[in-house]
């Protein structure tokens, strides 16, 4: 366990956050060799690459029926949350905390579709965000699946189910203590993105829906339902619920003390 607590120390800095390198052309992720850009809350992005991939549950794991196998291609470059958003980061934005437990560089948490949604409008409408050209939304769940990922075939972005090794990359039940822990404080995955698997579970864009069964770009989920789509394991999380293919859905107004949710940041579009 020694060198597991000195593996992630590596990635620690002021406040939890893993941190970035800096050079003459701006900042770097520890966990990967790709540019960080940062927003006027501190937020830290950075760009994942177009690509194909497959979506849902391999051969190996024990398919549940909403998790069918099928070919996606996202054909542009998006910029991925490298962090969960903070109680710190929510509150100077919406005016309020709603977690459970106030620790203001953890995870924001009991936050409702609605809210993580209304974060990102108000987020996009500050001025500083506006002189900066770039707004804000919650990611799609093939976005949210293939930063995950990060150009793994397994069932976690790691190559082993074991808890063993799932705990230095997620906040799950067997090392949270059942609680959330401040973001970054574990491995990245090889995007350099933290917590995709552990602390809390995410929102993401789409309403929850069956999988398409032929290879399909850029989709956005049904286009209405009654839930939407929330990823990733959180801190009660066993190591097979934090799977990348893991998805369940909840009503968009629903609020549990496991729910939170990251952004990705694009060039803002003025009508």
């Amino acid at each position: 366990m020694a060198t597991r607590s000195l593996k992630r120390r590596t990635f620690l800095r002021a406040g939890g956050m893993g941190f970035l390198f800096g050079s003459p052309l701006g900042f770097w992720c520890a966990g990967c060799s790709r540019p960080v850009s940062k927003n006027s809350l501190e937020m830290q992005f950075v760009q994942v690459p177009r690509g194909t991939f497959m979506m849902g549950a391999s051969a190996e794991e024990d398919q549940l029926p909403s998790e069918t196998r099928h070919r996606v291609t996202l054909t542009g470059p998006f910029f991925m949350g490298l962090h969960e958003v903070t109680q710190k980061q929510f509150g100077e934005v919406m005016g309020k905390n709603p977690s459970r437990r106030s620790s203001l560089f953890a995870p924001v948490d009991s936050v409702t579709w609605n809210e993580a949604v209304d974060f990102c409008e108000r987020l996009s409408e500050r001025p500083d965000e506006k002189e900066s050209g770039y707004a804000y939304r919650l990611p799609t769940e093939a976005e949210w699946e293939f930063a995950c990922r990060g150009y793994s075939d397994t069932p976690h972005s790691i190559t082993s189910l074991a808890s063993e090794d799932l705990i230095d990359y997620a906040w799950i039940k067997e090392s949270s203590g059942g609680e959330t822990h401040p973001v970054g404080e574990k491995l990245p995955n090889r995007f350099g993105i933290f917590d995709m698997h552990g602390n809390v579970s995410e929102w993401c864009l789409d309403w929850l829906g069956i999988y398409p069964t032929v290879a399909v770009t850029n989709p956005r989920g049904p286009r209405d339902g009654t839930k939407r789509v929330c990823r990733g394991g959180n801190y009660q999380s066993k190591p097979e619920d934090c799977r990348s293919a893991t998805r369940v859905g909840f009503e968009p107004n629903f609020r549990h003390v496991t729910l939170g949710f990251r952004v990705v940041r694009m060039p803002r579009v003025d009508v």
